[in-house]
């Protein structure tokens, strides 16, 4: 048993994660209240804002499983997720932060991908880029190497990063409203939240492991790819 495995066993350990549990439940907790309260007020001014600078943009991961599934925001979320081709980065954070938004975070990796994320009143929405490969898109979402060690012991503001690579079917997009906004979602809308969650995606699951169920992943070696977290104007 190595030392950390036999830390991890000790009742100061247990103790320690007991708090740290109940921390990040009452802040779940107070973004879910605001997520609620401002989703769809941060939803209009995103799609007003990259509508405008004529930037495509499409609901993606939880965001577009709320729209498909519930035809509404997933009531357990925090945030909003979407999809925008990489080559237009610079246009979309122009645009923004022209809107009121506020860039806080962004993620980038050794091979060019990147990931953003910007902050309107008290809630926060995540951008994913997107890049062409073949008949498919594909971006980049990253895991920081240890969440609370680096992050909260050393409060580094440049954090080091694991790198995923998710695909989706490439089959264009299509404007839609939804919650009283003009928002772009994937023609093949169905098929990709198969590929992010599984064939049964339509059934709540409390349990759901995107481990286990996502088929459209590859998880990166860090000689392959790497990445980092830059934190702006917040402790990480």
């Amino acid at each position: 048993m190595s030392v950390a495995d036999f830390l991890r066993k000790t009742f100061l350990y247990k103790m320690y994660r007991k708090r740290v549990s109940a921390k990040e439940a009452k802040e779940f907790e107070v973004r879910n209240r605001y997520f609620k309260e401002e989703a769809n007020v941060m939803l209009k001014a995103f799609s007003e804002a990259l509508n405008s600078a004529g930037v495509t943009f499409w609901l993606d991961f939880g965001t577009l499983l709320g729209y498909y599934r519930e035809h509404d925001f997933i009531k357990h979320d925090c945030d909003l997720d979407f999809g925008v081709m990489l080559k237009d980065a610079a246009r979309v954070k122009s645009a923004l932060e022209n809107h009121g938004f506020k860039r806080i975070s962004y993620y980038k990796a050794t091979d060019g991908g990147v990931e953003e994320c910007y902050k309107f009143m008290h809630t926060s929405l995540d951008v994913f880029y997107f890049r062409e490969e073949g008949d498919r898109l594909y971006c980049n979402t990253f895991t920081t190497f240890s969440k609370f060690s680096l992050r909260r012991m050393f409060s580094l503001k440049k954090i080091p990063c694991f790198v995923k690579k998710i695909y989706i079917p490439n089959l264009g997009i299509t404007n839609v409203e939804f919650k009283g906004s003009i928002v772009g979602v994937p023609n093949n809308a169905k098929e990709q939240l198969e590929w992010h969650y599984g064939k049964s995606f339509m059934t709540p699951n409390p349990n759901f492991d995107y481990k286990k169920e996502a088929k459209n992943i590859i998880y990166h070696k860090l000689s392959e790819v790497s990445g980092y977290l830059m934190v702006f104007g917040r402790k990480v």
